[in-house]
This record gives C-alpha cells, sequence and structure tokens, in this order.
C-alpha cells in the first residue's frame, strides 16, 4: 500500500492506494473560522444596540442594501431596506409614523440624498436622517448640515460607530418629552453627529 500526505496551506491531501487499485484521495480540510455577521455584531457594545426602533435604509447598491439590513436587525432594530429613492419616499409618504429614522445614501441616481433627505423633511418636519457617503466633501456637509442634519456619516465606518450613532440619536429623543420629540430630533441628530 503506498500512502502519500501533502500538506497544502493548513489543509491536507492524503492518496491512499495499491498498485493495480484505484487510489483513494483523502482531503482534511481545518475548521472554518466563523467570521459571519453574528460574530462581528457579537463585539458591539449593549449600549450601541437598539430597542426595535424602525429604520428605513435607502441605497441604490443592492449588496449594501441587504448586508446592512442583516446588521442592523442583528442590533435589535427593524429595518426596512430600500434601492430606490422614489419607491422609498412613496413609501415613507403613505406612513411618515412607521419610521423613527432614515438612513440614505448620498450619491444615488434620479434622486440624491439631500434631495431625498429634504423630501423626507417637507412630509415629517424633524426626522432624524443619516446619509452616508463613500466619500465626504465639506460643501456636501455644509449642505447636509443646511438642511439641520448632522454631517455625512463615512460608508467605511464600522457598524459599531453607526449604532453607536443612531443609538446616541435615539437615547436623546427619549430623554425629551412627547410634544418636544419631533421638534428637536434634527437637533439631536446633528449633536450626534459632530
Amino acid at each position: 500500500m503506498i500512502s502519500r500526505m501533502v500538506n497544502v496551506s493548513a489543509a491536507a491531501a492524503a492518496v491512499n492506494g495499491e498498485p493495480g487499485k484505484r487510489p483513494i484521495f483523502q482531503l482534511h480540510l481545518p475548521a472554518a473560522q466563523k467570521t459571519s455577521v453574528d460574530a462581528r455584531t457579537q463585539l458591539v457594545p449593549e449600549k450601541s444596540r437598539g430597542h426595535g426602533e424602525r429604520i428605513l435604509f435607502v441605497d441604490d447598491d443592492e449588496a449594501m442594501v441587504f448586508l446592512m439590513e442583516r446588521w442592523l436587525e442583528r442590533l435589535s432594530y427593524k429595518v426596512t431596506g430600500c434601492t430606490l429613492p422614489e419607491k422609498a419616499l412613496a413609501m415613507f409618504r403613505s406612513a411618515p409614523q412607521d419610521f423613527d429614522i432614515v438612513i440614505t445614501d448620498f450619491s444615488m441616481p434620479n434622486m440624491s440624498g439631500i434631495e431625498f433627505a429634504r423630501e423626507i423633511l417637507q412630509i415629517r418636519p424633524g426626522m432624524p436622517i443619516l446619509i452616508a457617503s463613500g466619500y465626504v466633501n465639506p460643501a456636501d456637509n455644509e449642505e447636509v448640515r443646511s438642511l439641520g442634519l448632522p454631517d455625512l456619516i463615512l460608508k467605511s465606518n464600522s457598524i459599531e460607530e453607526l449604532g453607536h450613532t443612531i443609538h446616541s440619536i435615539f437615547a436623546n429623543c427619549e430623554s425629551a418629552d412627547p410634544a418636544e420629540k419631533t421638534r428637536s430630533a434634527s437637533n439631536l441628530a446633528t449633536a450626534a453627529g459632530s
């Protein structure tokens, strides 16, 4: 019987056999290290977790929407994701009280994040809104601030940072009485983003 073992970067392959017979191949693979969203969100501190608050997440990148829905749901938020700002706007318009915060991409076709935010604020003044971008331009930040919103958040920031920002907005809103919550939400969002 001939036996040969080959180690290939932490994996091993064995070939066993006898002359004149078919060889038997065996692969020995290391156990996969779990690097799933669950493992990453386990590292997020409790203070950055939600309590069932409802998020409308808008981004024209379908993969980003899918990923953020999963991440934010694991942080105990209820997330409605949408890839079309026009569709998201129609959903919001039909039930503006169904959402506690809106997170939108800055750069989208047909409607920018700023245009989208402006429409949302016309429907529900004071609605907490975060706008995310892959690149933060000071001029864009000025335009965002002119709407009473916090600075743009970087898409490359970790889920922990995003969770902390969202949690800060909700924590500040909870300290206000119900009549003040809607009126002061955008000011609180600005404070959380700065």
